[in-house]
């Protein structure tokens, strides 16, 4: 599995939902502005010259970043986000990108945003979040990168699902009893079966440390 978690930074001008806006102050606070998006990496996308934008993505969207003219305002600015396709352009004007995307996304998840009046930021939410899914190309027929040198920077277990965090978490409470020579989590869990049973059943005749555990030897 990869994992990888991008970071971003300051909020933008304007922040729009479903096609929407939803934040027009920057001053905002950040849980109603959406923040500034990272640059591109080779590792986790890269930049279509020849369709004019660059790309990135994570474990959980697809940002795509294509250049408008300078000091366009928002209102001029037509986005189009379908579970299936992508257009992005400019009212009057032919599209600047337009076409079927890679993989589905969730649409009503998925937004765009105006950065500094002179680029267009669309987070795509992925809809295939439970496969851990990485994209080859933004729009079919675009350029591709090499999904064999996916290189997504290490990802903190706090970024990770829940149920993630406690396989994690229970793997490394494991290894450091291992280490003290102290019972493992299964382990207690084991002891603490046979402890309950023997105050359930205290004449029972049977010896429970020679009681054994499906994958286990006796304690």
């Amino acid at each position: 599995h990869f994992f990888g978690i991008l970071f971003f930074s300051s909020p933008l001008s304007f922040r729009f939902v479903s096609g929407k806006m939803a934040s027009s102050a920057s001053s905002s606070s950040s849980s109603s502005s959406a923040p500034e998006a990272p640059a591109p990496t080779e590792e986790c996308g890269g930049e279509d010259s020849a369709h004019g934008y660059t790309w990135t993505q994570n474990d959980d969207e697809v940002i795509v970043r294509v250049p408008i003219p300078e000091n366009t305002p928002a209102k001029q600015v037509q986005v189009e986000i379908t579970p299936s396709s992508l257009t992005v352009g400019l009212k009057g004007q032919p599209p600047l990108v337009k076409g079927k995307l890679f993989r589905p996304v969730k649409e009503d998840d998925s937004m765009w945003s105006v950065e500094n009046k002179n680029s267009v930021v669309i987070y795509l939410q992925k809809q295939n979040l439970s496969s851990e899914e990485w994209w080859e190309c933004v729009i079919e027929g675009h350029s591709r990168i090499d999904l064999k040198k996916l290189k997504p920077p290490p990802k903190h277990i706090k970024d990770m699902d829940e149920g993630a965090q406690a396989v994690i978490q229970k793997m490394m409470f494991d290894q450091h009893q291992k280490r003290m020579g102290l019972p493992t989590s299964e382990e207690l869990m084991h002891q603490d079966a046979l402890r309950r049973l023997k105050e359930q059943f205290p004449d029972c005749g049977v010896d429970i440390n020679s009681v054994k555990f499906a994958n286990s030897g006796p304690f």
